[in-house]
Order: C-alpha cells, then structure tokens, then sequence
C-alpha cells in the first residue's frame, strides 16, 4: 500500500519541516559573522540540506522505493541551490565545486530530456500509419525497456512531449468506445486559462529576479519555462487523451499523468456526484480542474498499478463528458 495514501498529512509535514530548516540555516548563516570569528562552517549546512531534510522525507513520507529515490535525487539538487542562497559568497569554498557539479547534472538532465525527445520524434516519424500515437510510443518503449517500472516513467514523460507537439486529433484515434472529459465544468478552458496566467507572468518575474540575481533568474525561468510546457501538454491531453473500455479493462486517461488499468471484474458498483473530490485514503482522482461527477467503488482488496507503482484503491472519481453513456457502456461489462 502506497505510503503517501496512509497518512495524506505527511508531506505538509515534511514541507514545513524542510522549510524550518532552510529558514534556520539562513537566519544563522547572516548573523554568523558578527558573532563568531573563523570561516563559516559549510560541512554544517552540508549534513542538513543532504542528510538531515531527505531523511526527514524518507521518515515521514515513506514513498515506495522508486519515488523515494527520485525525490531524494530531487532534494539533493535542491540542496546544493539552497546552501548557494544560504552561505554568504565570501564564505563559499567547497560549496563553489558543488556549483559547478550541479551545473554538470543539470546538462546532463538537458542531454537526457533532449535523447528522449528525439526518440519520441523519431517514433512519431515510424508511427505513422498507427490510429494511435500514444499506444504505438508506448509499445515501442515497453519493447526497449524490460522495467515494467521505469517503463511507465518514460511512458509519462513521453506523453508530454508528445501532447506538447502533435495537435491533430486524427493521431489520437481510440477504436473501443472512448470518453473524455475535456467539457465538463469547462476543465479544458480552465487548464487553458491557467496557462496563459503562467506564460504573462514568466517575463514579469524574470525581470524581478534578474535584479536580484541574474543567475537564479535564469535557473527559475528555465524550470518556469519547463513547467509552462508540462501544463500546455496537459491541456492538449485533457482534449485527446480518452477513457476507454478494453479487453483487459477500464483504461482511465487523464491528462499527461493520469495512465491506469481498472479491470472490471474489480468495479463493485458506480455512483454519481456533483463536487469536487478531496484527497482520501485509497482514492484516486482523475478530474483535472473540474468536479467529479461519477465515482467508481472498487471491490475490497483492490490494487491498482500507478505511475509509481501498486496501490491499493477503493473509490476512484471521475469527469467525463457524457456520463450517462459512459454508465451504460460499464454496464454491459460488469453486469453478471
């Protein structure tokens, strides 16, 4: 069971945490001069940004293995920004190295975002006579990559590149019966709406930092820029990525993330609604910005497979455009 779904209050707790020390580092990093002689002691700020704060992480969340190694990595990157912003400049020695390492890793995670891309072109390029792009790109990383868990990563990293960049509808064909749930309560307009506010406000606090600090301008408006493109994939997603009804099961889609497998011999009943889902102990959302207005009820004991791997699941609500067809199409599969 995901460790994340048994206590949901974990990570406000983790970020606050995390944040106390970030806070605590910096207020005795400005006064250190005035009150101690010698140079400032690094190795300090060093234990709690690399050891102290992922292993608070690791302590309070207690993410499945593969999460918690992505999230350390992604603290440990954090870290070497937060001691450049804690420690004075002209106390900076081994920490001036881990600069330029960290610069190192960043281009390293350029060249492998930028192989990725490449790939995913040269996939579209080989699939195209395929009604589905999606699925054509997801077999051919299932083919190349035996990890069923490292798979589904690329998969959901490739989606987003290829949402950011293929726009024709005809690409993303679904021959079993599909749902989307772009038009309820307008959640392909919100999406939209919420990426122009992002795109107008980029320049604008770009310019703020640059006066600050050109070089922490720049990394933010980068990460701002990557960020902005992630969330205009996942608007084109919300448009053309379907729920359908398969063989296997029910194939829930939503947005870029949102990838899994329901089999219907796991589906108890299905119940309307009308608000907007909270996060609860074994539930799944897939709603976007809009509200959910139909809930299935798994059976006892059910797990799903995630992005990150099984989880066990009870109740997983929805948005989808025509729900009263899409409560027929159900039906007719789990009916006796």
């Amino acid at each position: 069971m995901n460790a994340d779904a048994r206590n949901p209050h974990a990570l406000p707790w983790f970020a606050a945490s995390a944040l106390l020390v970030y806070l605590g580092n910096y207020l005795i990093a400005s006064q250190y001069p005035a009150r101690a002689a010698g140079p400032f002691p690094e190795w300090a700020v060093a234990v709690d940004v690399f050891l102290l704060v992922p292993a608070l992480y690791l302590l309070l969340v207690r993410p499945p293995l593969k999460k918690a190694v992505l999230a350390v990595f992604a603290l440990l990157s954090f870290g070497v920004l937060a001691g450049a912003w804690i420690i004075p400049d002209g106390e900076k020695d081994a920490w001036r190295w881990l600069e330029q390492v960290r610069w190192g890793y960043l281009a390293a995670l350029v060249i492998v975002q930028l192989t990725l891309l490449t790939t995913v072109l040269a996939d579209i390029a080989r699939a195209r006579a395929a009604p589905n792009l999606e699925t054509a790109v997801n077999a051919v990383i299932l083919k190349r990559v035996k990890d069923a868990g490292i798979a589904r990563l690329l998969q959901a990293d490739a989606r987003m590149w290829m949402y950011l960049f293929v726009h024709k509808q005809d690409r993303f064909q679904f021959t079993q019966p599909a749902f989307l749930g772009a038009r309820h309560d307008a959640n392909a307009a919100n999406q939209l709406a919420f990426v122009v506010l992002v795109a107008a406000e980029i320049p604008i606090a770009h310019v703020l930092l640059h006066l600050y600090n050109p070089t922490l301008a720049l990394v933010v408006s980068a990460l701002s820029v990557y960020g902005l493109a992630f969330l205009y994939a996942e608007y084109r997603a919300t448009l053309l990525r379907a729920t359908t009804f398969e063989g296997d099961g029910l194939h829930i889609r939503s947005g870029v993330l949102g990838d899994v497998v329901v089999p219907y011999a796991a589906i108890a009943s299905i119940e309307n609604s009308n608000q907007r889902p909270r996060r609860a102990k074994h539930a799944m959302r897939f709603v976007g910005t809009a509200s959910a207005n139909l809930t299935l009820v798994l059976r006892d004991g059910a797990e799903l497979q995630t992005l990150f791997g099984a989880r066990r699941v009870e109740r997983v609500h929805l948005a989808i455009d025509e729900p009263a067809r899409f409560r027929e199409a159900l039906g007719s599969r789990t009916d006796g």
